[in-house]
């Protein structure tokens, strides 16, 4: 407790409060607690705060001037002389506990704070205290609420387990502890539980993590498993989990039942009698007891009444039997009137009420509470009238509750014996039937009951083998049989039921089992069929057991596996590992199939071996088999060779790695053809504008030969992704590998030697003799890097080549090869070589071994063999140098000869011309450009508004230039248009891509169209307007 500051004061008068420092006096008035003065000598009350009066009931005016004992303020006497003596002791109290009484007569439980101070010159206590009744009564409460979940959790016939929320242990009750033995360690959880893993259950508890109950489905456990010191005991455990959430309504712990339905009858019996030991409990516990006054008034109710009325002793001295606040009601659920209380009467007519049974609703749930309640009067004034009466509660709730459990469990047993599959039949010591329910009786062509009354040996007199055994178990002998009925298989179990050492009855169980019968057949059957495939498929099967000492005896292999291994089946049969296989390969595979065991699922994985047929990739599935006592000691598996597979996996894999690759590569391109176009033609612009003998005309040719080396990129880049332009032609391969003969020996450092070994007579082939040239010098340069400053030798080679299927074999994922003739061109050198790692990455862009990448190199070079549907070979080890080989079609056609092109006379033009592009900065220089050449332009920043200002005046437009790529309307869609409105309208088609392909795919049916690629100068534009117009030869301008 706290104290407001006090300090001495001056002599002066006892006048109260008032007289007090203004500050002392204000902290007293608004101290939250009950506070007073009193003077110490007699405990007159000198001033009491607000607080006080709230809680003692009293009236400013009644307690100002009395003392404590004259006010009855302390609920006992002696109350007060303990206080002093305690304050004696220790100079000032805190948090003292006691009671006092309001003014009502009600008990209050209070912890005091207690000091002296002096008022007026004379000594008094300030004393405040701190009403603590509601928490007494509420622990008490949870104290009475925590006795009873112990005790349920104790008396639960279930094995109750509670983990933290993680899924680790942390208690479980008797019966826990009776199915386990001990507890298991810490290190369990039930989220790693390994029978939930084996049988693929973990994924079932992932609810739980979010606060929803579950239930698991039975399982075979080996204790053992869990916990390792018990002995291996097999049961079969059914659980259910329920989360226990925090306020935050995060998980807190779990309440984890099992249940060992082992054996279902034992635990039926174990049920029972946990039922008959409940109701003993309850028929023993104390009941409540109540007295009352002559007219009614409670005046005094044991703990066990104040359970279960719901209210606290207090609460229940306001009342009386007749209260209408009790709102009792009788079993039929009609109101219970007051006056027809067993107390009530008792009092009333002065006799005793027994056994009156009565629900009392409970605070603050409503719950109602059933009870019988007896009423004995006692007579202190004579026998005619009672001065008071013992009313006596026995809470029947649980009674009740199991009665109507009981009615329902009664129900449900019949529910369950009408509705069972199999056939339930009692029969009497002569063999009469008795009991017969079951659905499985309309299998028979009988009603459930219909047999009752008949004697079971006539019935099925015809039958030898079902009077047998029939008469058996009346003998008192139990039978076990499958017997035919009406042409239909029973599992029949027969128990004699012995009362006093005589025959009671015999009950019997008969499950029909046709269908199971049948399926054992169809199982031997298939296991029939499952052999003459084993014997015969081209997988491999082996069985194999593992030995005491951890080693695997093979137990029996097929076909498949003895020809694998280049074995009879039967010197494998009964063998170890180590007696046909090194000891490294059997090492390896035992590892596999102890892992498998271990695990207890089946394992599919990849491995390598060596086989007498060669090195091969094998697909292996292992699946563990478990003997009777729950250990997996035996597994059986099958391997599959996936070689070839392999092989065809990583050559997709590659290609579409290029692909991909191939398809940024181009977006790049035609971005960038796009952005060069702009520069190209701005500086013909300037150019073209510059007097004769400028200083400027250097400056801007230098810069006219930096855009055009760019554009040799944006070539590399469009032959990478496929979509550079392929100008294909009957070519001399030598021919092209002869005009790059000065320029690639200049390229090379002059330690290196570059020599040529190129066949004659080769066939003609069909390629761009430009990219084939770049592949040349990419080979060709990359070799001499590869011997670099040191004496060297790079060799050229061309020959003619007739491709066989296993010559096929081999080459670089994503550059395909069929059988037939080819042109052969190969690149040797003799440098450092390359390992296996660069092999694997030296057709990345970028990619080099000397620094950061400078460009596309090899992985240009891919893209250019993929469009001439080239293969290419390559072999490398470190130190004996690479050979990259090519194997290009060859091609039927003759060799032809090209004439020298005719010089063209310089042209003027006229006219107005529809320009269409979405880039502004190419539609400016597109738009300068013609007006250059002499024409008018109209610009249009998309097809849309291109044919909108067409639609305006067709005929007034002699050609139209159009971006093929653009928002809204692309050039083709455009095209179309703008030729249907006036057929044979020219048009010029613009893009950063190549010709080829986007001419084929239109329909140049209804007027001249040429391609013209960006970027291009104002000399290919005026001499691509030439053909156009006058319809020449030329038809489209080869991409730069």
């Amino acid at each position: 407790m706290s104290f407001p500051e006090t300090r001495p004061d001056p002599p002066r008068a006892p006048e109260g409060l008032e007289a007090q420092d203004a500050l002392f006096s204000l902290a007293f008035r608004m101290l939250p607690e009950a506070a007073t003065i009193t003077r110490r000598s007699d405990g007159a009350v000198l001033d009491v705060n607000e607080a006080f009066l709230e809680l003692s009931g009293f009236a400013r005016q009644q307690v100002i001037g009395p003392t404590t004992q004259q006010l009855g303020l302390w609920a006992h006497p002696e109350d007060r002389s303990r206080m002093l003596a305690a304050l004696e002791a220790k100079g000032e109290l805190r948090d003292h506990p006691t009671r006092i009484q309001r003014a009502d007569g009600t008990v209050r439980r209070v912890l005091l704070g207690v000091r002296a101070v002096t008022v007026g010159n004379e000594p008094c206590l300030l004393t405040v205290a701190r009403d603590t009744t509601e928490i007494h009564e509420t622990q008490a409460k949870l104290d009475r609420e925590r006795e009873t979940l112990g005790r349920i959790l104790a008396l639960n016939p279930y094995a109750i387990q509670i983990l933290d929320s993680e899924g680790r242990h942390r208690s479980g009750n008797a019966a826990f502890l009776e199915l386990f033995g001990e507890e298991p360690p810490r290190s369990w959880s039930l989220f790693e539980d390994p029978v939930l893993a084996r049988n693929g259950v973990l994924d079932r508890l992932e609810p739980l993590r979010r606060g929803r109950s579950i239930a698991l489905p039975a399982l075979w456990y080996d204790l053992q498993e869990v916990l390792k010191g018990q002995p291996s005991r097999l049961r079969c455990l059914r659980a259910t989990a329920f989360p226990l959430l925090e306020s935050d309504g995060s998980l807190g712990s779990i309440v984890l039942m099992h249940e060992d339905i082992t054996e279902w009858r034992q635990a039926e019996e174990a049920l029972r009698k946990s039922e008959a030991h409940a109701r003993n409990l309850f028929l023993t516990m104390a009941q409540g007891v109540v007295y009352q006054d002559a007219q009614g008034q409670v005046v005094a109710a044991n703990p066990a009444a104040e359970r279960i009325l719901g209210l606290g002793l207090e609460d229940l001295r306001e009342r009386t039997s007749e209260d209408e606040r009790w709102r009792c009601v009788r079993e039929d659920g009609s109101p219970f009137p007051g006056l027809e209380h067993p107390a009530m009467v008792a009092l009333r007519e002065a006799r005793p009420v027994e056994g009156v049974i009565m629900g009392i609703p409970r605070p603050p749930k409503g719950e109602v509470c059933w009870v019988s309640v007896s009423a004995q009067p006692l007579f202190e004034q004579g026998p005619e009238q009672p001065s008071g009466v013992f009313a006596t509660l026995t809470d029947i709730t649980n009674l009740k509750r199991a009665q109507d459990e009981l009615r329902n469990t009664a129900q449900q047993l019949r529910g369950v014996l009408e509705g069972s599959p199999a056939v339930i039949f009692q029969l009497a010591p002569d063999g009469t039937f008795l009991l017969s329910e079951g659905r499985g009786l309309a299998d028979l062509g009988l009603k459930p009951g219909q047999v009752v009354g008949l004697n079971a040996l006539d019935v099925y007199q015809d039958d030898p083998e079902v009077v047998a055994r029939l008469k058996e178990a009346l003998d008192g002998i139990p039978g076990h049989a499958i017997l035919s009925v009406s042409e239909r298989l029973f599992d029949t179990i027969l128990t004699p039921v012995m009362d006093g050492g005589r025959l009671s009855s015999v009950i019997g169980v008969a499950t029909d089992v046709t269908q199971r019968a049948r399926a054992e057949q169809a199982l031997s059957a298939s296991e029939g069929r499952f052999q003459v495939l084993v014997d015969h498929t081209t997988d491999n099967f082996f069985w194999v057991e593992q030995l005491e000492d951890g080693h695997f005896l093979i137990q029996g292999v097929n076909a498949a596996q003895a020809r694998a291994i280049g074995l009879p089946a039967e010197a494998m049969t009964n063998q170890r590992l180590t007696a046909f296989l090194p000891r490294s390969q059997a090492e390896h595979f035992e590892a596999n199939y102890t892992r498998c065991l271990e695990h207890g699922h089946p394992m599919t994985y990849r491995e390598e071996v060596d086989l007498p047929q060669g090195h091969r990739v094998m697909e292996t599935l292992l699946v563990p088999l478990q003997d009777a006592d729950g250990a997996f000691r035996r597994l059986v598996g099958t391997s599959r060779d996936i070689t070839e597979a392999v092989q065809a996996e990583e050559s997709q894999r590659q290609a579409q790695k290029l692909e991909s690759l191939g398809v940024l590569a181009g977006g790049i391109a035609h971005d960038f053809n796009n952005l060069l176009a702009a520069i190209l033609g701005n500086l013909n612009l300037a150019q073209s504008q510059l007097m004769e003998g400028s200083p400027l005309q250097g400056y801007l040719e230098r810069a006219e030969r930096t855009v055009l080396r760019a554009s040799e990129l944006t070539k590399q880049l469009l032959a990478y992704s496929g979509k550079a332009p392929l100008e294909v032609k009957s070519q001399d391969l030598n021919d092209l590998v002869r005009e790059m003969g000065n320029l690639l020996s200049v390229s090379l450092s002059k330690r290196v030697t570059l020599d040529f070994d190129l066949q004659e007579g080769l066939p003609a082939l069909e390629a761009d003799g430009a990219q084939l040239q770049q592949v040349v010098m990419n080979l060709v340069t990359n070799a001499g890097e590869a011997i670099g400053d040191r004496e060297g030798r790079i060799q050229v080679t061309t020959r003619c080549q007739d491709l066989a299927p296993e010559d096929l074999k081999g080459t670089i994922p994503g550059c395909p090869l069929h059988a037939g003739p080819h042109l052969v061109l190969e690149v040797r050198d003799d440098g450092s070589g390359m390992p296996p790692e660069v092999m694997a990455r030296i057709f990345d862009p970028f990619y080099s071994t000397k620094g950061s990448g400078r460009g596309l190199g090899l992985s240009a070079m891919l893209g250019i063999l993929r469009k001439h549907r080239a293969g290419m070979r390559l072999r490398s080890r470190p130190g004996e140098g690479t050979t990259f080989t090519l194997f290009f079609p060859a091609s039927s056609r003759a060799l032809p000869s090209s004439p020298a092109p005719a010089p063209r006379p310089p042209r003027t033009f006229s006219g107005c011309v529809l320009v269409a592009d979405d880039e502004p900065l190419v539609l400016e220089f597109a738009c300068g450009a013609l007006e250059i050449l002499g024409f008018q332009t109209v610009a249009a920043a998309d097809g849309e508004e291109a044919l909108a200002r067409f639609q305006a005046s067709p005929e007034a437009f002699r050609w139209a230039l159009l971006d093929l790529t653009m928002p809204r309307r692309d050039g083709r869609e455009t095209l179309k248009a703008l030729q249907a409105l006036r057929p044979g309208f020219p048009v010029v088609l613009c893009s950063g891509y190549s010709a080829q392909g986007n001419l084929e795919r239109l329909d140049t049916g209804q007027g001249p169209v040429r391609f013209l690629p960006k970027p291009y100068q104002l000399a290919d534009l005026r001499n691509l307007l030439a053909d156009l117009l006058d319809e020449g030869i030329p038809k489209n301008l080869p991409s730069r």
